[in-house]
């Protein structure tokens, strides 16, 4: 080693007290690789030795003379099988389970040619199900890093979404065609890093988050599952309680599943000052067909109308209004509470803290939802 420190490389001291060996020049790490590539074992000795950083260099998709020297290490099958020991002792050894996944799951996505794509499938599958086993027996918080890492590659080699729609699931609502899983689940993940998640209730968030998974329905078995432990993963990060679903309600729920919006309220307000004709037939018509009629069909959420003419009590009306029609909603959902109990009081404070969604203004016309 003294003798490579004075030209080809440097020792550093990294922030554990551990030591770290950089190449002084790329040129001069090339130059070694050129060398070990020439012997099989000395090849097999560099992997079965090889730290996370040895690791990415092994599967690097860039290097040699004019920088398009692909997977320098890898040169045969028993490499593959050596590489696969190596990083299921590097995820034993816990040097960071989101790392070596990222390493594998890049170099996977760079030399995906038809002749290594078996090779990574496999590689990713044993790799992935270490991480699983190594998850399940240990008592740790997961970091949403980790978890992110781990379900794109599992996605991606090891756990592929559904290829076709179940015949036989307890869910009846519609889910997303095989073709267009991936395209949603991007969507997803886009959606949960957006301005707009973080600008709604914890609550919101946490029931719309479920919605859209199970509406994608990525994999044949389980989906159920994620999409509660994501939506009380939330619930729970903001303090609230978790959402079980009794086996008596579940019914209603796989019910409820069918309709997106069916638990918000579509509240249409009108504001008027003088009060003709037109607006006597107009309030008239929605309360007694259109209002009816769209909420009879089930598929556009729930709808309701009020008009405020009054200047001094238009706050008092719309909440009384809001109030109205939030008991309506929790007699709907869960008929069994009576009201005015502490339970019902309860539900109905969450009013209080329900954000309201974008206002779609029209020249006398509002609507919210609640």
């Amino acid at each position: 080693m003294e003798h490579l420190t004075e030209a080809f490389v440097k020792v550093r001291t990294t922030d554990y007290g551990g030591k770290v060996v950089d190449w002084i020049h790329p040129s001069y790490r090339d130059l070694v690789i050129d060398e070990l590539i020439q012997s099989a074992d000395l090849r097999n000795t560099f992997l079965r030795r090889a730290s996370l950083e040895g690791v990415k260099l092994a599967v690097s998709d860039t290097g040699g003379q004019y920088g398009k020297r692909r997977l320098p290490f890898i040169r045969s099958a028993e490499s593959w099988d050596v590489l696969g020991e190596r990083c299921l002792s590097l995820v034993a050894a816990d040097v960071g389970d989101r790392d070596v996944l990222e390493v594998l799951g890049n170099a996977a996505s760079q030399n995906s040619s038809p002749e290594h794509k078996t090779r990574w499938a496999r590689l990713l599958v044993s790799v992935c199900n270490a991480v699983r086993a190594k998850w399940d027996t240990e008592s740790r918080l997961m970091g949403a890093a980790d978890l992110e890492a781990f379900a794109k590659q599992a996605a991606a080699k090891g756990y592929p979404y559904r290829r076709e729609n179940p015949l036989h699931r307890l869910y009846y609502h519609e889910i997303a065609p095989p073709e267009k899983i991936a395209y949603k689940m991007r969507k997803l993940g886009e959606w949960l890093e957006s301005e707009e998640f973080r600008d709604l209730h914890p609550i919101t968030r946490a029931t719309k988050a479920h919605y859209k998974l199970l509406s994608t329905y990525p994999w044949t078995k389980n989906s159920g599952k994620v999409a509660r432990l994501l939506m009380n993963f939330m619930l729970l990060r903001h303090g609230y309680l978790p959402a079980v679903i009794h086996s008596i309600e579940r019914q209603r729920y796989y019910e409820v599943l069918r309709f997106e919006n069916d638990g918000l309220l579509n509240l249409v307000v009108e504001i008027k000052g003088y009060r003709g004709e037109d607006a006597v037939v107009k309030k008239t018509t929605m309360g007694t067909y259109w209002v009816p009629g769209v909420n009879h069909l089930r598929t556009y959420g729930r709808w309701a109308f009020v008009e405020l003419r009054n200047i001094h009590t238009i706050q008092s009306d719309f909440s009384a209004t809001i109030s109205r029609e939030f008991d309506n909603m929790i007699t709907a959902v869960v008929p069994a509470i009576p009201a005015g109990s502490c339970v019902w009081d309860r539900m109905r404070s969450l009013v209080c803290f329900l954000p309201s969604c974008t206002a779609r203004t029209g020249t006398t016309c509002n609507e919210h939802n609640s």
